[in-house]
């Protein structure tokens, strides 16, 4: 029962966006959502005790996070309509039942199977992305549903380019550790996500793996490593991408409208310093942010910016906490990388986390669904604390 669960549930992110099924305004569940239900209640049931006993490294730094999420919404959900509440609260409740991951990954057995389960999702969207970048390359006959109308551009499943691209880039840097394990068959498969995430057009992505490149010259001491950043950048800006020129890398309009959003989040966040508006009200507040209309449904309430978005959510008090959440994440890949049978999966980990935290200061990538539940998946695994070992094979 828990395998078929799983699998189900890792088939249905394949999904995207696809199969979203409105329940109210501002509601949306999707489809593995409801299998991740299922698994939480099954693993609740047959795992309490480990669940119980064993130690976790994120248990605190997450719970307080949570905690001051949950504050902030009491604290203001007094003064805003029935439906304000629901949506709020619903997002609310899936950010803490997608961190629930993270404690069932790190009290399972057999971890690596998370790892492939990841990596071949990735790998899934890549495929499909390439196909819809083939057959479907334009966006703009859905505008009218709120999705941004981008033209010549790999989107996938996930009907964006730059949260596409991420999870794109999440799933190379996971592959870069099976490489030497199966390298033919890996070669072609980390070939096809490469092309994949160059399709996106997704500066924020580009700048992400630049990141992640640069980061990974410096934790192996290897300069020679940055031969493959100047590589991609040759790639990138010299690339016969067709119709390119309908939508160019140093593309202005865009750039604008994210430093007007930015600047506008800043504004708001000036007027509820202290713990935010409340997590999640923002999208009570969509006449402030510029084109939050089109952003509400599917750009989690219109801030392109996770950190804006946390201080404008949940205010100073939540900031704190969310920093405190990442430091001791970066502290968590830094304890893998110090045990020789992890230290490969550490150094990946921490590139992940990286590239995550340089493409949420472009969008707010950080509480995307899918993002989400890869972070706490891989973060699961590489907590090896309790009885359960750390299993790579």
């Amino acid at each position: 029962m828990r395998k078929i669960l799983y699998g189900l549930f890792f088939l249905s992110l394949l999904g995207g966006q696809l199969f979203r099924i409105p329940l109210y305004p501002g509601i949306t569940i999707y489809p593995h959502d409801v299998f991740l239900i299922g698994l939480v209640f099954l693993e609740l049931i047959t795992q309490w005790k480990t669940l119980k006993t064993q130690r976790f490294a994120l248990g605190k730094p997450l719970l307080v996070f949570i905690g001051v999420l949950v504050f902030s919404f009491l604290l203001t959900m007094a003064s805003h309509t029935l439906p304000e509440q629901l949506e709020a609260f619903a997002y609310l409740v899936r950010f803490i039942l997608y961190s629930g991951v993270y404690f069932l990954v790190a009290a399972a057995n057999r971890k690596h199977i998370f790892l492939y389960g990841l990596y071949m999702l990735g790998v899934g969207v890549g495929v499909l992305g390439l196909m819809q970048f083939v057959w479907y390359p334009n966006l703009r006959n859905l505008s009218y549903l709120g999705w941004d109308p981008h033209y010549y551009r790999l989107f996938s499943t996930f009907l964006d380019p730059n949260f596409t691209g991420l999870f794109l880039l999440l799933s190379f840097l996971l592959g870069m550790y099976y490489v030497q394990q199966k390298k033919l068959v890996m070669l072609i498969l980390q070939t096809i996500l490469f092309i994949s995430i160059i399709l996106t057009l997704s500066r924020s992505t580009y700048v992400a793996f630049m990141g992640s490149i640069i980061l990974y010259a410096i934790l192996r001491k290897s300069w020679k490593v940055l031969l493959v950043f100047f590589l991609f950048v040759g790639i990138l800006f010299w690339a016969p991408i067709p119709e390119r020129e309908r939508t160019p890398i140093l593309r202005q309009e865009s750039s604008l409208a994210r430093i007007t959003n930015w600047t506008e989040s800043i504004t708001l966040i000036r007027k509820a310093p202290v713990l935010g508006y409340g997590f999640n009200f923002l999208a009570s507040q969509s006449n402030e942010i510029p084109n939050s209309q089109t952003v509400r449904s599917h750009a989690l309430a219109g801030v392109d910016n996770s950190f804006l978005f946390v201080l404008a959510t949940s205010g100073i008090v939540g900031g704190v906490a969310f920093l405190f959440l990442l430091w001791s994440m970066t502290t968590l890949g830094l304890s893998s990388m110090r045990r020789k049978k992890s230290r490969t999966l550490g150094e990946l980990y921490l590139l992940s986390l990286a590239a995550i935290c340089i493409h949420s200061c472009f969008v707010n990538s950080f509480f995307y669904p899918w993002i989400l539940l890869w972070l706490w998946t891989f973060t699961g695994v590489i907590d090896s604390k309790g009885k359960n070992s750390l299993l790579v094979s």
